[in-house]
């Protein structure tokens, strides 16, 4: 029975990707609608993307309680945007005059495709920044999990096959790079505490900030998710949520 099982979970698992390679082929543009009602398009070129779209990876909820913190003047950065699940329904939102999103993302992939999908989406002024973001500035190594748009597992390490370029928030600003921010997104596959080191100062200009947990993926920096919510806690913010996701979950942080 078992065995019959395996099989069945395997079909139904190869039908469903047939279903998504298919579609990305002949039908490249998805339109996703939120149950609040914020919609938006994305372009696919491969099955990994369109159930990356489609699927949201699991996080819908978790992009309409950030979508409920952001206001139309907002700076709001997306740091690990990959293609843009977050960061294109924030460009709808935000206002064409006054409002700001700022995207980070490292692999040249999903840059690509990120400031493709933006293009279609935003009505306010956006930037685009292929950095990794840290604690310091230099040259770090992403492992490469694949050349396709919608890779979303890509880890800083030194034994990783893509070279990028790593930098400081709090460095970017003081350049003008980009505007301080209001509202933060941080997905960054373990180097979260990192990243946030690299706010300095400028973590007192966060209003609201959604932090993804990885906590195996932290041990791999030597960092722990308790001391990441010190940081924080320390910073001013009163409020800690958490949102549930398996191993990982979501932090919501307001001042």
């Amino acid at each position: 029975m078992i065995d019959i099982q395996r099989a069945v979970n395997a079909f139904r698992f190869y039908l469903r990707r047939a279903h998504f390679r298919v579609h990305a082929i002949y039908d490249p543009s998805t339109e996703i609608v939120l149950p609040n009602g914020a919609s938006a398009m994305f372009n696919t070129s491969s099955g990994i993307e369109r159930w990356r779209v489609e699927t949201l990876v699991g996080e819908e909820e978790t992009i309409v309680k950030f979508l409920d913190h952001i206001q139309p003047s907002d700076v709001v950065y997306d740091i690990g945007a990959n293609i843009g699940m977050y960061a294109c329904f924030v460009a709808t939102q935000l206002d064409s005059k006054d409002g700001h999103l700022v995207a980070v993302e490292p692999h040249p992939s999903n840059v690509q495709r990120l400031e493709e999908n933006l293009r279609n989406n935003a009505t306010c002024d956006f930037s685009v920044l292929e950095y990794a973001l840290g604690d310091e500035e230099g040259e770090v190594r992403l492992v490469d999990e694949g050349d396709l748009p919608g890779v979303g597992t890509h880890q800083i390490n030194r034994s990783g096959d893509i070279k990028v370029e790593q930098r400081r928030v709090d460095s970017l600003v003081s350049d003008s790079e980009i505007p301080p921010p209001d509202v933060v997104k941080i997905d960054v596959e373990g180097a979260e505490a990192r990243v946030l080191e690299g706010f300095g100062d400028v973590l007192d200009t966060v209003r609201v900030l959604f932090c993804e947990i990885h906590p195996e993926m932290m041990e791999d920096f030597g960092d722990d998710p308790e001391s990441l919510e010190s940081v924080l806690t320390d910073a001013g913010f009163s409020t800690i949520n958490r949102l549930e996701r398996g191993g990982e979950y979501h932090i919501i942080a307001r001042r």
